[in-house]
């Protein structure tokens, strides 16, 4: 297909028109770091300085989405999520980290182990969001996946969405797949009018269409998923506070019980002698 880059303008589809004209394109290539890389780049008809990348670099054992959309000069929007795979004690590969940068949104609404960021320009939004999905039907793929999308207003009530959904498979490693682009009327995934359409390039795109998604930015980072080699996730600040207050009333017990001479001692391995309350098995994880 060459290197050349073919542009298709979206216009009239389905019930709306669009007031603005975007061009989309795809690249598609590999380099010496990782398996499969892309370029989905939005650009507006009118002003070519206005424009949307995501760039997409994919191996077994990482996945880096970078996002960055010029599309409002007044409300830029930045955002990084990085991926990445473990092997847990049996051998089987596992999501292992999971972790967000964004730039632009003031107010990001961050909850569990998802994260949506806003950003608004004359009244209309462009969202980015990441969240876990659940998959039931294959077997060899971990039960929960995660969904990348990017949601972009461009007027008469039409909207740009696209989603990538990143997989682990238990013993090839992570892949992804593109959802997208679509338009439609709403942030409802019901009411799609239709697939916009693209062209898909052979070959990576030129250096100064990219870099502002590539480079780094001073960003507010969230850490949604974190696990160990064991596949297990350490627990969060406010578990491991149940733990300590926890802990201190065993220590007020066991103490209480060889004061009165009930106990001398309680099965286990021995973890410490405090005040003459004998602990066992007992984690602290310091103040939080």
């Amino acid at each position: 297909m060459g290197n050349s880059s073919f542009k298709e303008t979206i216009s009239s589809m389905g019930k709306s028109s669009l007031n603005k004209s975007v061009k989309i394109e795809l690249y598609k290539w590999s380099s010496s770091e990782f398996a499969e890389e892309y370029a989905l780049v939005y650009t507006s008809v009118e002003d070519v300085f206005r424009s949307s990348i995501l760039r997409l670099s994919v191996d077994t054992d990482m996945v880096l989405c970078r996002l960055a959309s010029d599309m409002c000069k007044i409300h830029q929007a930045r955002c990084h999520v990085k991926i990445s795979a473990l092997r847990d004690s049996r051998g089987d590969c596992k999501f292992g980290e999971i972790v967000v940068s964004q730039q632009g949104d003031v107010t990001p609404f961050v909850w569990g182990e998802s994260a949506a960021f806003t950003y608004w320009c004359d009244n209309r939004p462009s969202i980015i969001y990441l969240k876990p999905t659940e998959q039931k039907l294959d077997r060899m793929m971990e039960r929960t996946f995660w969904e990348l999308g990017y949601f972009y207003d461009v007027g008469d009530k039409a909207l740009l969405k696209y989603f990538v959904n990143i997989h682990c498979n238990k013993e090839t490693g992570l892949s992804v797949g593109f959802n997208g682009p679509w338009m439609g009327e709403s942030l409802l995934l019901t009411e799609k009018l239709g697939l916009a359409s693209k062209r898909e390039v052979s070959g990576e795109p030129p250096k100064g269409l990219t870099e502002n998604a590539e480079s780094e930015f001073e960003a507010q980072r969230y850490t949604l998923l974190k696990r160990d080699e064991y596949g297990c996730t350490p627990p969060s600040g406010k578990a491991k506070k149940a733990i300590n207050k926890a802990a201190q009333t065993v220590a007020v017990i066991h103490t209480a019980a060889q004061a009165t001479g009930l106990i001398n001692n309680i099965g286990g391995h021995t973890q410490g002698n405090f005040n003459g309350a004998i602990l066992r098995d007992v984690y602290f994880y310091g103040p939080q």
